[in-house]
């Protein structure tokens, strides 16, 4: 725990100071209370801030016991005296005053983030570290080793909050600065004051900068100590990080804004401490090459920081699959690229960005995470392709469906015009066959029907002239008898007639059936030809009927077959 959770706890009595307004009794702070100083930072216009009023503060938070300091952070007072130096650090032209103040607040930061509950403030309310962080380019040297500290600090609480908040804030200062990368604001003024030591670190030839060191002895003590602090910065940032990936991407992005420079810049000084954290960040350099080497399997890749073995190690990879197709583009896309001076250089940022965003988006990091984003996630964007894929696949299925469905149509209505043809198709001539033959039927119906009538006729005339020729027969028997009677021959039994008594018993019986009505023209011969006629027409019925029944279930099988 930090040093200030060491301390006893005991809360003191805010000692107050009690005026009459008008009459009234009114009790003021007193000086030496949290809400004395939290009330004259809040003052119109900071009136009542001054850098004396601020050197006192960080006085009090280094040496009032931790009630006192918890009760001043209870009380928002972290969030007040950063913004104060937001305010401060708006400003166009900043007066050595302001500078100093600045100096203060920084120190009273210090201590306040030096336990549990200011830490825990910092975490919650990201915005202390935005302002701070725009004092890393603040002229005074000093005041920028103080935010170095902070934030090397603060890249260790609650982890990934705190380096993320850090990260975060260096994005939002190269966007103050209008610089290109994350960390160009911040390096570049660091290689700049290191480029500026003077001689054998002396003050021969230094940058105005360095002078300022003067008056506070060793300037070349103090520079070193500066460098020390960014450089425990860089390791912070970088250390915090599981992830490979993650470590190499954030040293990448360094590397680029001069980092490689400024360490052979920081080899020139005599201080151990800053050889150890160089070679520190050297180590983990070379650790995370061989974690790489050893993860990819890329034996070829010999140094990361040559194009031409990253490109034929990245071709390698991609070649003889559907990506060569896709880096090949990238590549001549690149050459695309026209434009000079910063607009060239702004092209091929955004084209690391947009990289960079691609591979860093898998690790679950946010947009925020560089402030250069595609402005959607990576994943999304990958989803999107997926589901593009998915629909072009769908459409060609859908394409060649639909020319199925067509092709089968036009085959059912070939079919159905094949099959609904009057003249020439089969089940239309099945169907005219079929009708042809059911005429056929009914007028075999109604000629049988005919036939039976008739023949139904025939046979009562048939019987009529049947029993006509009993009852002639009879009657000449009877007329027989009579005439045999009226000669009364010698009485036996057996009598003879001659052909004129036959034929004279036939003329009057044959009158008396024409004085009767009756019809005598009919003979038996003509009996047997109406009995022959009679047969034949049954015989032509029967043979009709069995034709027709069989034409008519062929029919009606072949068209139930279709």
């Amino acid at each position: 725990m930090v040093s200030q959770d060491k301390q006893a706890q005991v809360t003191q009595p805010i000692p107050t100071v009690v005026t009459k307004r008008n009459g009234n009794e009114y009790r003021e702070p007193d000086k030496s209370t949290p809400e004395f100083y939290i009330k004259q930072f809040l003052e119109p216009d900071m009136t009542g801030v001054t850098p004396r009023l601020v050197a006192h503060l960080a006085v009090s938070l280094r040496t009032m016991p931790l009630s006192w300091v918890r009760q001043f952070i209870e009380s928002r007072g972290l969030q007040v005296i950063t913004n104060v130096i937001g305010i401060l650090n708006k400003r166009e032209q900043k007066t050595e005053a302001d500078l100093q103040m600045e100096a203060e607040i920084l120190k009273c930061f210090k201590s306040l983030i030096n336990n549990r509950w200011g830490a825990r403030e910092v975490i919650s309310n990201p915005q202390c570290i935005y302002h701070i962080l725009l004092s890393l380019v603040s002229p005074p040297i000093q005041t920028r080793k103080l935010v170095c500290e902070i934030l090397a600090f603060v890249c260790h609480v609650d982890l990934p909050k705190g380096q993320d908040i850090v990260l975060k804030g260096m994005d939002k200062l190269r966007e103050y600065r209008r610089e290109y990368g994350r960390f160009d604001a911040w390096l570049k003024l660091l290689d700049a004051t290191l480029e500026g030591r003077g001689r054998m670190g002396s003050l021969v030839g230094a940058s105005e900068d360095v002078k300022r060191l003067g008056p506070q002895g060793a300037p070349d003590n103090h520079l070193s100590d500066y460098a020390l602090s960014n450089m425990m910065l860089v390791n912070s940032i970088i250390s915090v990080i599981e992830d490979v990936e993650v470590r190499i991407h954030l040293r990448s992005q360094m590397d680029a804004c001069g980092l490689q420079n400024i360490m052979e810049k920081m080899h020139d000084f005599s201080n151990e401490n800053l050889q150890r954290h160089v070679d520190i960040y050297t180590k983990m350099k070379d650790n995370d090459h061989e974690d790489m080497v050893e993860i990819y399997n890329e034996k070829i890749l010999s140094d990361m920081n040559d194009p031409r073995d990253v490109f034929d190690t990245i071709l390698t990879r991609v070649e003889g699959t559907r990506s060569y197709d896709f880096f090949l583009s990238t590549l001549q896309h690149l050459l695309l690229i026209q434009g000079q001076g910063d607009t060239k250089v702004r092209h091929y940022q955004l084209v690391d960005n947009m990289v960079t965003q691609i591979v860093m988006d898998r690790k679950g990091l946010t947009n925020e995470y560089d402030a250069g984003g595609l402005g959607m996630s990576v994943g999304a964007l990958i989803d999107k392709f997926a589901e593009q894929d998915q629909l072009a696949a769908a459409t060609s299925d859908a394409k060649q469906f639909k020319a199925m469905y067509e092709k089968a149509i036009k085959e059912k209505q070939e079919l159905e015009l094949e099959i609904n043809m009057t003249q020439d198709g089969l089940v239309g001539q099945l169907r005219e066959k079929t009708n042809s033959l059911e005429d056929l039927l009914r007028m075999s119906r109604k000629t049988i029907s005919t036939l039976q009538r008739k023949l139904k006729d025939t046979q009562q005339e048939h019987q009529a002239k049947l029993v006509n020729l009993d009852q002639q027969l009879k009657e000449t028997l009877q007329a027989a008898a009579e005439a045999i009677g009226e000669k009364g021959s010698s009485g036996s039994e057996k009598f003879y007639m001659g052909r004129e008594d036959v034929n004279r018993a036939y003329d009057r019986l044959r009158a008396q059936a024409i004085l009767e009505g009756g019809n005598t023209n009919e003979s038996e011969p003509e009996v047997r030809k109406e009995k022959k006629r009679k047969k034949r027409a049954q015989k032509s019925y029967s043979s009709t009927i069995q034709i027709v029944t069989s034409e008519h279930t062929k029919s009606r099988r072949l068209v139930r077959s279709f």
